[in-house]
């Protein structure tokens, strides 16, 4: 019985709160949907991105914080990365290459930011996108062929 109890409720929490590879401010746990680590750290008050993302790390949620910017280099090393949640928070700008090592990426939710231009390129290496959701911000225009290398797009 003592077993039981430790394997369900001990070290679920020792896994989520106790080790290094979770950021403080989150939680972790397998993921249910890919082979890798799920971070969860929506509705944390967050001002940015944190910088401790283990690297197994493919599901990756920061929704309902106060992100206005995603800092260079934040998402390098994710390669395992196949969905990140950045939707309701304050994200103006994407700057150029910040997503081009998320790779092996299919779902990508910005929605609900005050996103106002998108920049030619922002998402060319996503080759492997099957869902882009932008709605919600205060996007006005589309550069010519933003969208053009995304060619497993299913959802925009």
């Amino acid at each position: 019985m003592r077993l039981v109890v430790w394997v369900s409720v001990v070290f679920p929490v020792l896994y989520s709160q106790g080790t290094d590879a979770c950021p403080d401010e989150c939680y972790c746990e397998q993921s249910s949907y890919c082979n890798g680590t799920y971070i969860g750290c929506g509705f944390r008050g967050l001002s940015r991105v944190p910088t401790n993302i283990p690297t197994n790390t493919c599901e990756l949620g920061l929704w309902n914080n106060a992100i206005t910017t995603l800092e260079n280099g934040i998402f390098d090393g994710l390669t395992n990365l196949q969905i990140l949640g950045l939707w309701n928070n304050a994200i103006t700008t994407l700057e150029n290459g910040i997503f081009d090592g998320l790779t092996n990426l299919q779902i990508l939710d910005l929605k609900y930011n005050r996103i106002t231009t998108l920049q030619t390129g922002s998402f060319d290496e996503l080759t492997n996108l099957h869902k882009l959701y932008l709605y919600g911000n205060k996007i006005s225009t589309l550069p010519n062929g933003i969208f053009d290398a995304l060619t497993n797009l299913e959802t925009l």
